[in-house]
């Protein structure tokens, strides 16, 4: 949601932009060939409501995903804006096909505040990486003093 550093679980408005960035060895079906074989997302377990992503799909690198070792159609982004989403929590679905008709189905969970309220919330402080790398050195000097 809106960038590729948002986390499973996070935070956003009631108008977001879904980012997926996709790569595949054998290439991203992005036409829809085979009967259902769209990039499809929907929202809360509504299958019914699922919207098709193709015209959205673009091939190769940008909107911050980055992958130099891969040719342009074994990769690429999908951007699609949602408006006016629930207040509350929600689960999105989204899945993906490649050239050779294998399909790929992941799911992120978000929960949409309301952009008036300007309360600052952290729910799950987590370091990154884990474990941190000690960049510094420290030199503790004890000095012991007996009277």
């Amino acid at each position: 949601m809106n960038n590729t550093n948002f986390a499973n679980g996070g935070i956003t408005d009631q108008n977001p932009m879904l980012l997926a960035c996709l790569n595949d060895d054998t290439g991203i079906n992005s036409t829809g060939s085979g009967v259902g074989h769209d990039i499809t997302v929907y929202l809360d377990g509504q299958i019914i409501n699922t919207i098709v992503l193709n015209d959205f799909f673009s091939s190769g690198e940008g909107n911050g995903c980055i992958n130099p070792a891969l040719a342009d159609y074994q990769k690429g982004n999908v951007t699609y804006p949602f408006r006016n989403l629930a207040i509350g929590q929600h689960q999105l679905t989204f899945k993906v096909w490649d050239i050779n008709n294998n399909s790929t189905t992941e799911t992120l969970n978000f929960e949409v505040k309301d952009e008036a309220d300007q309360h600052l919330i952290i729910n799950r402080p987590l370091n990154w990486p884990n474990p941190l790398p000690i960049k510094h050195t420290f030199n503790l000097n004890i000095i012991v003093m007996i009277f």
